[in-house]
């Protein structure tokens, strides 16, 4: 058990604890839990952030300067902002772990996360009593607005399972590795839902892979090394301004299938101390899927930038390691 008790001068006080056990039932089988809940403070960067971006309108079809200004700005406060509050969690965690095997290990953990008070970016806000207040104050070339607000409740779910084994193969140690994640958002209450926007919700709800698969493997000797990794990344959804495709909480989403990445790397110890490697990450050069043709600014994002696969490609290098005092 643990508990901690903080004063904040800006933001009040806060008692926080942990909880935690572990069961030993066999050698070979034991069960652990824990539950805590936690505070986090705004930022200092959250609370002053100021600064203006000639980016894309709301519908993706135009270029308009948009202004992120911290919640104690007047523009801001027009538009609802409020100071920013801590954010609070309560975190749950229960799990097994057991060796059916000599050289074999096996976890299972469960875990589910309640924020409360998240802190959200808005979507880009303009009203008529904006435009007057911007053209008042000589900010004629600002179109929209931005602030960062307590916006949402927040549960996540999700489980991970790694399997981890070790054996003697070909004069070496090969260690081998499976690890799944299962991982849900789930929106448990806008506080405000005429300030946010789907740009910006989509990405926070659908914009993560749904399940991510990892294998690798691992063969070292005394001279040679190799190592291999296969990575999956599940489903995704992104915000799109393409109307034709279907919609997800009322707004437009497109769908990114499952996509592999293959990373590889060879090792071979030229010196005692120098070892030398050959790999590359995603050898075989994966792309997400393409975005949809409506919604991709123009042809200047023909890949979507946040996809888990990312958009670079394949990457390929050569490293040499050299280790002094052997």
């Amino acid at each position: 058990m643990a508990g901690r008790y903080s004063d904040y001068s800006e933001y009040g006080s806060s008692t926080t604890g942990k909880f935690s056990a572990r069961y030993k039932i066999t050698d070979d089988l034991l069960l652990r839990a824990a539950v805590s809940n936690s505070f986090r403070a705004p930022a200092l960067a959250q609370t002053g952030i100021r600064f203006a971006t000639l980016n894309f309108n709301a519908t993706g079809t135009g270029l308009q300067n948009n202004a992120w200004l911290p919640p104690s700005d007047r523009l801001a406060q027009l538009l609802g902002a409020q100071p920013l509050k801590p954010e609070r969690s309560v975190n749950v965690t229960g799990g097994i772990a057991l060796k059916p095997a000599a050289h074999t290990s096996v976890t299972l953990d469960f875990y589910q996360v309640r924020i409360t008070d998240r802190i959200t970016p808005t979507g880009q806000l303009s009203t008529a009593g904006v435009s007057q207040y911007l053209v008042a104050h000589g900010l004629t070339d600002v179109a929209s607005v931005q602030y960062l607000t307590n916006a949402l409740d927040t549960t996540t779910r999700g489980f991970d399972l790694v399997i981890n084994h070790e054996a003697d193969l070909w004069g070496g140690k090969a260690r081998l590795t499976g690890a799944f994640n299962r991982n849900y958002l789930h929106e448990d209450r806008e506080r405000n839902p005429s300030i946010l926007s789907g740009f910006v919700l989509v990405p926070l709800e659908y914009g993560s892979p749904t399940t991510k698969l990892v294998l690798t493997g691992d063969w070292s000797s005394e001279r040679w090394g190799a190592h291999a990794a296969a990575t999956r990344f599940g489903t995704l959804y992104a915000f799109s301004f393409d109307s034709s495709l279907p919609t997800i909480n009322g707004s437009n989403v497109q769908r990114f299938g499952p996509e592999w990445s293959i990373d590889l790397e060879g090792r071979v110890n030229i010196l005692g101390n120098v070892t030398l490697a050959i790999g590359g990450t995603d050898v075989f050069n994966r792309y997400p899927d393409q975005t949809s043709a409506g919604s991709n600014f123009g042809g200047a994002f023909p890949y979507n930038f946040a996809h888990a696969l990312g958009i670079n490609g394949a990457y390929y290098y050569t490293n040499l390691a050299v280790v002094f005092g052997r």
